[in-house]
């Protein structure tokens, strides 16, 4: 059984109302100090909202984990590999999930006076524990101006997903939570510092200079609520192991799918239509099975998404299932799939569905049409580099 097994198991049991069963296989896991860190504390942070337990657990092991940073032991693992292996980062991300950062704050002064060195090197995971304690003169000793971290944080967009969907660590998730807290931290400073239009300045300058638009709404939804980047990189770690290849005992799920989507894909039209199944039609079959397939199971299919030679031909999520992140889950493993320029057909006509592609930066490249009841329905092309 592999900590990645376990960490699953908790998330079931958890699921499932075995709370005390979670608690202990996330116990074991945090007690591992390896790479499963990152899941494990948001498990652990989703456990505490419904089994006190949890949060006495989480106390208890927090101030074990402070003991030992004042008596010297620094690291988290083995390995120095990232900044959750720091033991004081650790210490500081079990006080926000607890929603304490007073003990952040005194954990801080508490090693300021015994290793001012150390505490120094590591001010910035105190920060925000010592801007909620309104101590602004000791934060702006220690805050930064972010923008220039900007050109480095797109560069990142360019190569790596937001939302994996191969299950690979949430890098540029990550760094993108690392840059709004920054922004955040820096512009509370200010205001706290009587400066409120500079702190406003910063804010619309960092939203503004971000890369795409789905790295600008997940900011914008941070600034809000902070933390929300990892909760959401949680959630869609979860989503994503839903994910599947097509096998043939899904062609009837597939099949309905198909013909409760497509009106919906045309509801906007004026025109009445008549849809043949999609085992019926000898063009739509043939290109369907010539196509790679991925699935959404969840409990049973609620998805699929088809893609051939570049091409986006399907992407369709069960009426039941929409809303959920299902579509978005299904988009982001094909891009992933698929990398270089992705083409698809949308209905003029369907503005929501549009909006969807150019959030994930497709741009209309064209148009076209199709035929449905000997009628000619306008579609745009669009395309993703």
């Amino acid at each position: 059984m592999t900590p990645d097994d376990d960490v699953g198991k908790a998330i079931l049991a958890e699921r499932e109302g075995r709370y005390d069963e979670a608690l202990s296989l996330l116990l074991g896991l945090f007690a591992l100090e390896d790479d499963t860190h990152f899941i494990t504390m948001f498990a652990w942070s989703q456990l505490i909202e419904h089994h006190t337990p949890a949060r006495t657990a989480m106390v208890r092991e927090r101030d074990a984990q402070a003991t030992r940073l004042l008596d010297g032991d620094l690291n988290f693992g083995k390995e120095d590999r990232c900044r959750s292996n720091d033991r004081f980062g650790v210490v500081v991300k079990m006080n926000e999930t607890l929603k304490d950062s007073r003990a952040t704050y005194d954990l801080f002064l508490k090693l300021l006076a015994l290793q001012p060195e150390m505490a120094n090197r590591r001010a910035w995971g105190a920060l925000p524990g010592i801007v909620e304690a309104q101590d602004y003169v000791l934060a702006e000793r220690y805050v930064r101006d972010p923008l220039p971290e900007l050109p480095e944080l797109n560069s990142l967009a360019q190569k790596l997903p937001l939302m994996p969907a191969d299950g690979s660590a949430p890098r540029l998730a990550v760094e993108l939570a690392n840059f709004i807290r920054a922004v955040s931290l820096c512009a509370a400073v200010w205001r706290g510092l009587g400066r409120g239009a500079q702190a406003d300045a910063l804010q619309q300058s960092a939203i503004a200079g971000l890369a795409n638009e789905p790295m600008r709404a997940l900011a914008l939804r941070e600034l809000a609520e902070r933390g929300t980047i990892f909760r959401e990189t949680g959630e869609a770690r979860v989503r994503y192991e839903s994910l599947r290849n097509y096998a043939d005992d899904d062609f009837a799920a597939v099949c309905r799918i198909y013909l409760e989507a497509k009106p919906d894909e045309l509801r906007f039209e004026s025109a009445a239509f008549d849809f043949t199944p999609l085992e019926q039609d000898a063009v739509l079959l043939a290109a369907f099975q010539q196509s790679e397939v991925i699935v959404y199971d969840a409990n049973g299919v609620q998805g699929f998404a088809a893609v051939f030679g570049g091409q986006l031909r399907a992407l369709f999520v069960q009426r039941a299932a929409r809303g959920q992140g299902v579509g978005q889950t299904l988009l982001d493993a094909v891009l992933q799939k698929a990398p270089g320029m992705i083409r698809l057909n949308v209905a003029r006509s369907n503005r929501d569905a549009i909006r969807f592609y150019e959030k994930n930066g497709f741009t209309i490249a064209g148009e076209t049409s199709r035929q449905y009841s000997g009628i000619q329905v306008p579609y745009v092309q669009m395309s993703r580099p």
